[in-house]
């Protein structure tokens, strides 16, 4: 139901980097601010300094007793009485979608225009203080594969991108009546074990870093055994398992495969949720406010009294379940993580606005400040298989920093004010 109501565009386009995008890529910089955030122990340290050196984190202390041993020629930047946090991860995304209301406005898009719109998605998002995020299909065969490698080789601007190619699905493709052109281009059909593990095999030769797999569509449900495949083929190329599951049978047979996160979990009852924190499968939220329901959607939803209806119906719906999910969760120790799963052009917002407002929508519906944030940092990279390298500002990880006016521990409305955005040692955003 919820893709029924929810769809989406690329946002505006994002500034260009300025002149001074390259200052430390190469050599040291000490960045100091007035208190840089410790996310797990969730507390500050204040007066920062973090030296970064060869795109990495060498040190995190005291800015001043850091000046004083700063090797000659090396750069500081200081970023007044701003906070410092680690770059937000995006574990739930779609680059290359561009839905208005109920319109695909991507369908007649030739390879190239969707490529475009997906550039500058990303170059939002990263504008936005998303340094990493992990895209989940709706990319054709392997889009978002050749548009990690294009910013991985510095081709194009954006954040450190996971990629997933093709969906796999049940028989048919994620949604109703398909064509089989966009079946083709856009979805691997799962049916039967054998098949299973030639979807994976796919979408690994394709270039993906992780399998989405979605596991219902309406009256179709892929079988836990089919699932299992599924998982067991990912773990032999070293790939982790993203299942879209919204009902209990869905939710379930996830789980009982093995699966790494489920995407949404609406479906997911106390039980469920306890087993997930048992074998250790996250829960990746993707949540809006009525608020931003009614701005992206109702307009176009209102076209009929039966539209109409159906719209009041889910937002309804979402109020009720949305903060009883958070709750569950909690309570049974899952791990929450953030994924915007922005696939639509919010009004006035770029695509890296759009997706924050997700983070603000996790804090209106119960989740404290601080696990905001480690939902879209310490929890995302755990997720990803990037524990050691992003999430935290830590020495040794990489040296993705932004810095945002205000306190994100006790108003999440604060990460929407990104003033600095550094990744990898590169200053993009300042």
């Amino acid at each position: 139901m919820v893709k029924k109501f929810l769809a989406s565009v690329f946002a505006c386009l994002a500034l260009g980097a300025p002149a001074w995008a390259q200052e430390g890529a190469h050599g040291v910089v000490l960045v100091r601010a007035a208190r840089a955030l410790d996310v797990r122990a969730g507390r500050y340290r204040g007066d920062a300094g973090v030296l970064v050196a060869g795109g990495r984190i060498r040190e995190v202390g005291g800015f001043a007793a850091m000046r004083r041993r700063l090797p000659r020629g090396a750069a500081v930047i200081d970023l007044g009485g701003l906070t410092l946090l680690p770059g937000l991860i995006d574990a739930h995304t779609h680059l290359f979608s561009a839905n208005d209301g109920r319109v695909d406005t991507t369908a007649g898009m030739s390879a190239g225009d969707r490529r475009r719109l997906a550039e500058r998605s990303a170059r939002e998002m990263l504008e936005a203080g998303f340094t990493t995020v992990r895209n989940l299909g709706g990319s054709g065969v392997r889009g978002d594969a050749e548009l990690r490698d294009a910013i991985r080789a510095g081709r194009a601007p954006g954040p450190r991108v996971l990629a997933a190619t093709r969906k796999l699905t049940p028989p048919g493709g994620q949604g109703e009546n398909l064509t089989r052109e966009v079946i083709e281009r856009e979805y691997l059909e799962v049916s039967g074990e054998e098949g299973a593990r030639r979807a994976v095999r796919a979408a690994v030769a394709a270039g993906a870093d992780v399998i989405k797999v979605v596991v219902n569509v309406g009256p179709r449900v892929l079988s836990a055994g089919e699932l299992k495949a599924v998982v067991a083929e990912a773990r032999a190329r070293g790939r982790k398992v993203a299942a879209h599951a919204t009902t209990e049978a869905a939710v379930a047979n996830a789980v009982e495969a093995g699966v790494d996160s489920v995407e949404h979990g609406t479906g997911a009852t106390p039980e469920l949720l306890a087993r997930m924190r048992a074998r250790g499968v996250a829960l990746v939220l993707n949540v809006h406010t009525e608020e931003t329901l009614r701005a992206v959607f109702a307009n176009d939803l209102r076209r009929t009294p039966g539209d109409a209806a159906d719209f009041e119906a889910y937002v309804r719906q979402s109020a009720e379940r949305t903060p009883a999910l958070i709750r569950e969760a909690r309570r049974a120790g899952v791990r929450v993580v953030a994924g915007s799963d922005v696939f639509f052009l919010h009004p006035g917002k770029t695509r890296g606005e759009s997706a924050l407002l997700e983070l603000e929508a996790l804090r209106h519906w119960g989740l404290p400040a601080p696990e905001v944030v480690r939902a879209a940092t310490t929890h995302a990279a755990e997720l990803l298989g990037l524990r050691d390298s992003v999430g935290a500002i830590e020495p040794g990880r990489l040296a993705d920093l932004i810095a945002v006016e205000g306190d994100p521990l006790a108003d999440t409305g604060a990460l929407g004010r990104v003033r600095f955005v550094m990744k990898g040692g590169v200053v993009v955003r300042r």
